[in-house]
């Protein structure tokens, strides 16, 4: 981001040294360049983030432009400080900037495969993120762990919990526009023999914003039956 500063000599006399510092750019900013704009002459000197003119006739404004870097959600302030050889007539400045923070935006669709007698079936589930901003600590949770199935795995790049029941994704920062798909291999729990005809699933998602911000889609749920009697034909 960048801004720009100005002083204008509205006396009838020039100044001397006329310096705009900005050392006290906020702690959620990070200092980048300051780059003077006006006038050509005389030559003014920069020194780290301080711009000084040697003379500033009257009637004349000495502008510079501010690059910084936003690397926190807070913090986001400056305070420019403006000074002459006499020190009579300093002065200072300040402002604040306001963060538009890109967010995220999840949703996901599932799927789902019978666990055939002695096999195995599977969940699919496919998640997107079509918000401007990255999801952060990405994680899907379930309740597969308190189901009559067991989790034989997941699908590379996730992690799954048999504790909590939760999906994890392992490169943890879900990127803005990006599509995964996450398969979740499960058999049944009670040695093939469950008298469940079918189980119903949990979904919901769990991430952050860039600044911490923690957000919980809507739980979706996804069924899967079992297969679990042979068949004889005589």
């Amino acid at each position: 981001m960048s801004w720009t500063l100005s002083a204008r000599n509205s006396g009838s006399g020039g100044l001397f040294d006329v310096a705009i510092d900005e050392s006290g750019i906020g702690a959620g900013l990070t200092f980048d360049i300051i780059t003077p704009v006006g006038p050509a002459l005389p030559t003014t000197i920069v020194s780290g983030s301080t711009a000084t003119l040697p003379y500033l006739e009257p009637g004349e404004t000495f502008s510079v432009t501010v690059d910084a870097t936003v690397s926190q959600c807070t913090g986001l302030t400056n305070l420019a400080a403006l000074s002459e050889r006499t020190g009579l007539l300093n002065d200072s400045a300040d402002a604040s900037v306001q963060l538009e923070l890109q967010t995220p935006e999840i949703s996901y669709t599932i799927s789902s495969t019978p666990v055939p007698f002695g096999g195995t079936g599977s969940y699919s589930v496919e998640v997107s993120n079509s918000g401007a901003g990255d999801a952060r600590a990405f994680r899907l949770d379930t309740n597969l762990n308190a189901q009559a199935l067991s989790v034989v795995s997941v699908s590379s790049g996730w992690t799954y919990d048999a504790g909590t029941g939760e999906i994890s994704y392992d490169a943890g920062t879900f990127a803005a526009g990006a599509t995964e798909t996450v398969g979740i291999t499960v058999e049944d729990d009670a040695n093939k023999c469950s008298v469940a005809q079918s189980v119903t699933t949990t979904f919901l998602s769990t991430f952050e914003d860039d600044c911490g911000t923690e957000f919980t889609t809507p739980a979706d749920l996804a069924t899967i039956s079992f297969n679990q009697v042979p068949g004889f034909n005589f």
